[in-house]
């Protein structure tokens, strides 16, 4: 099948307020923030598939938003980045996903989620409706945090019949998923052995694994069935499991310390879409783990979830670290 797209993102429509604040706010505590950036577009996914976008590739989003205010700021967001949402859903009367962020000086940060009601949640059969859709991507990138996991293992189901690559992230420790009725440990296991690519953040690991070694709890996951496990280890970079040559092997690739970090709200996200952005590039691992360490970094020296890093900025970088072009 041809594919007219080189990734679609499957997850939650976000609009994230971020307050700057010198701590985090305690019981029955008041406090100031210093800076503040209004809604803005955001989501897991959506995050990654922008970092795609910005390198320069065609992206198409499925997800849902409300018809309210908060909808249209996404709306028109995406038509500013080129990112199709021809089969992206608005739900009438329906008040947009949002989060509310804060965010200290050394770039921690805490969330209050407030998703879409239960008519916001994506449904299995509207992964049907756009078996086409997903279908026509070289790649379909996923996220756990907002959605059950059902409707996310159809698609990838709908993905392996057309030989579209499945991504996961799992940005979220799996014990949320469980509490929320989002997943089962059966469905997330499911979900987990169709993936390509699986990524999972530190909190992740450790309900996975539980061990502490990001080695041997990357080939922990492995074992659990996707073909490629990717941690991200913060400012330690990232570790990735996978099978080479028959034999099982494990990459530690470092991150890039130069500095100036302001916000680390969607690095992970903007680090997976750099990878997604190698791997269809046709490179090795290790090499778009490099590239992907750069998007992370360089989006942590901007304020807001989807503040990515385009492809003249972050090719710019890397030849500083002695890269020549992108391409």
């Amino acid at each position: 099948m041809e594919k007219s797209l080189d990734a679609v993102g499957i997850g939650a429509c976000n609009l994230d307020t971020v307050a700057f604040v010198k701590k985090f706010t305690e019981c029955e505590e008041k406090i100031n923030a210093y800076e503040y950036v209004p809604p803005r577009a955001a989501g897991v996914s959506l995050d990654a598939i922008t970092q795609i976008a910005y390198l320069g590739m065609r992206c198409g989003f499925i997800g849902k938003r409300g018809d309210d205010y908060l909808g249209k700021i996404f709306e028109e967001e995406m038509n500013r980045d080129s990112i199709d949402l021809s089969r992206a859903m608005m739900i009438p009367g329906e008040r947009t996903s949002l989060a509310w962020i804060q965010v200290k000086p050394d770039g921690e940060r805490c969330h209050v989620i407030i998703p879409m009601a239960e008519k916001g949640m994506l449904r299995q059969e509207e992964m049907d409706e756009r078996r086409d859709y997903i279908q026509s991507a070289r790649i379909c990138h996923m996220e756990l945090l907002q959605n059950p996991v059902v409707p996310l293992v159809r698609a990838a189901e709908i993905c392996r019949e057309a030989g579209t690559l499945v991504s996961v992230d799992v940005d979220v420790a799996p014990c949320f998923l469980y509490d929320m009725k989002y997943s089962t440990p059966e469905e997330l296991r499911n979900l987990m052995g169709q993936a390509d690519i699986l990524k999972a953040c530190k909190n992740a690991v450790h309900d996975l694994s539980g061990k502490a070694n990001m080695e041997e709890a990357a080939l922990d996951i492995l074992h659990m069935g996707p073909r490629m496990v990717v941690i991200t280890t913060g400012e330690e970079g990232c570790v990735i499991a996978h099978q080479q040559n028959g034999e099982e092997e494990t990459v530690r690739v470092q991150a890039f310390r130069d500095g100036d970090i302001k916000d680390t709200t969607g690095c992970g996200d903007a680090f997976q879409g750099g990878f997604i952005y190698g791997i269809l590039k046709g490179w090795d691992i290790e090499k778009s783990a490099v590239l992907a360490n750069a998007c992370g970094y360089l989006k942590a020296r901007k304020i807001g979830a989807r503040s990515m890093t385009k492809y003249e900025r972050v090719e710019e970088f890397l030849r500083t670290k002695g890269w020549g072009s992108l391409d």
